[in-house]
């Protein structure tokens, strides 16, 4: 067992300690006792689990819970699927919903003053793209989006590459008290690509290591990278290859970008 292993094992451990005396853990729970760096996350991660393990125990269950999803399942097998848009399907909403509590628990639980990490931050940001929301703004011109960021978010200085000429729309979302903004392109291939970006004063340098700015989360590819001020996320349903050189152009130009 290697510790990217250990490490997945551990990620079902339960935080009531019920699993203690599970064999199945117990070469996980070794290795962990014995690698600091594994120790520390396993920590971390209980007391996410319990943070959240206490905020679900608040929430009540509908009553009627039980019979709907029975009702809902005797339709679904009645009804002729129809392709759903990305952005306004209700089974992503709610996943990309549970999964936005998990993060919201830990970053209200860690203060607002708090470092944030890369990971966490990709995780609800592609969980984002998963939910139900509605554009700020719909519009297809790159113009459009950067003078309206600008207006309400003050958010300057955003340079786009020739391959990205043709926007979808742009939304503001909340991550504690930090206000990433996403725009999303449409690629001439008509796939899409998602550029989130937000502060970067709140982010550990380390976490921009060559090891964890690449990485697939909920589905999407993302590469992460920052500048002097800010820190960008691109997540798409492209290859690494597309994705990389799309986000070198971009790299280059929020470098030479002034920023207000």
């Amino acid at each position: 067992m290697d510790k990217q292993e250990a490490k997945l094992l551990l990620q079902s451990y339960r935080p009531d300690g019920r699993d203690s005396a599970d064999p199945a853990f117990a070469e996980a729970l070794e290795f962990a006792q014995k690698d600091r760096e594994l120790s520390a996350w396993f920590e971390q991660e209980r007391s996410l689990d319990v943070v959240i393990s206490r905020r679900l125990q608040k929430s009540s269950v509908p009553e009627d819970l039980r019979p709907s999803i029975l009702a809902g399942q005797r339709s679904q097998r009645r009804m002729v699927r129809r392709p759903v848009t990305w952005w306004k399907s209700p089974a992503l909403a709610w996943a990309a919903g549970i999964v936005l509590l998990f993060v919201a628990a830990y970053f209200f639980r860690s203060g607002s003053g708090s470092h944030v990490a890369l990971a966490m931050y990709r995780n609800a940001m592609t969980a984002n793209l998963q939910s139900s929301f509605t554009f700020d703004l719909q519009d297809t011109q790159p113009d459009h989006i950067k003078q309206w960021l600008d207006h309400n978010l003050a958010l300057t200085g955003l340079q786009f590459p020739p391959e990205l000429d043709k926007t979808i729309g742009c939304k503001v979302f909340n991550f504690g008290d930090m206000k990433p903004a996403l725009i999303c392109f449409s690629l001439p291939d008509q796939k899409m690509v998602h550029l989130f970006v937000v502060d970067g004063s709140r982010f550990e340098a380390k976490d921009f290591d060559s090891s964890r700015c690449t990485s697939k989360c909920n589905d999407y590819n993302t590469l992460a990278w920052r500048d002097s001020k800010r820190v960008f996320l691109l997540a798409g349903n492209v290859d690494p290859v597309r994705l990389n050189e799309i986000a070198g152009k971009l790299k280059q130009l929020s470098a030479t970008a002034p920023i207000q």
